[in-house]
């Protein structure tokens, strides 16, 4: 959403919205398209911590630490769910992996 602002102008971002949701982005691309949130937040006079921020991954079975990197990224920038697709699902494997190894890491950010 903060993308569309910055290109439609930060005040079409509606304060009626309480979730937030960036694509896959870098840690400072991210950085700054939440400052433009906090930014207009701060216009509208609306709470930035009332937004849920969220934010996209993928992942596969080889790239665990990469994934929990991310992950881990992600939350410190202050994104409080990640959405993400899990590729090579024609096995179980991955999945396995992600249950087993990322799940209960990234659920300690």
């Amino acid at each position: 959403m903060a993308e569309s602002a910055e290109q439609a102008g930060v005040d079409r971002i509606s304060v009626m919205d309480h979730v937030w949701q960036v694509g896959h982005l870098g840690p400072p691309e991210l950085a700054h398209k939440l400052d433009v949130l906090r930014e207009h937040c701060a216009a509208e006079d609306r709470d930035y911590a009332e937004i849920e921020k969220t934010g996209s991954t993928s992942a596969s079975g080889e790239n665990i630490g990469q994934i929990i990197e991310h992950l881990h990224e992600l939350a410190e920038l202050g994104i409080q769910v990640a959405h993400g697709t899990v590729m090579g699902t024609g096995s179980l494997r991955p999945l396995d992996l992600m249950a087993e190894h990322v799940i209960p890491v990234a659920s300690t950010f």
